[in-house]
């Protein structure tokens, strides 16, 4: 079993960070390696919610399946991706008002696989980087009213 855990402040209101957090399509905002991402089954963002990813991992696209395991609203976001046969990793966003317009995000992801050469630290860093481009990617933006 992998655990890895990550956290950042991002100068953005939680009604702001959230929705685009938990909207797939945004994925590729602060995930370089999503390379596609399309939902196969229920309502975005709904719990059971499932969707095809296709990622770069160790110098090749591969292909994922993923499904939404929890969503309360500014709250907490869970979801579980798997490789049949291969790596089933679950991760968890909880956001967290701080000062007025500020969220903190973390993330917990926690994998098995069956070859885990490379993956801790693979997963370090996706989830290092991911936070960052978020923060990047939100922050760039105009600030609500």
């Amino acid at each position: 079993m992998i655990r890895k855990e990550a956290a950042i402040v991002i100068r953005r209101p939680v009604r702001t960070v959230f929705p685009f957090v938990a909207d797939a399509e945004n994925v590729h905002h602060f995930r370089s390696d999503v390379v596609a991402v399309t939902r196969t089954s229920g309502t975005p963002t709904a719990v059971g919610a499932t969707y095809r990813q296709v990622v770069k991992f160790a110098g090749r696209e591969v292909e994922v399946w993923i499904e939404n395991t929890e969503y309360e609203p500014e709250r907490k976001l869970s979801f579980t991706a798997h490789k049949p046969d291969s790596v089933t990793v679950r991760t968890a966003f909880s956001f967290q008002t701080i000062e007025l317009e500020h969220t903190r995000v973390a993330v917990k992801t926690e994998g098995d696989a069956r070859s885990i050469s490379g993956l801790a630290r693979s997963l370090q860093k996706r989830e290092v980087e991911a936070l960052r481009d978020l923060q990047r990617s939100l922050e760039s933006r105009p600030a609500e009213l």
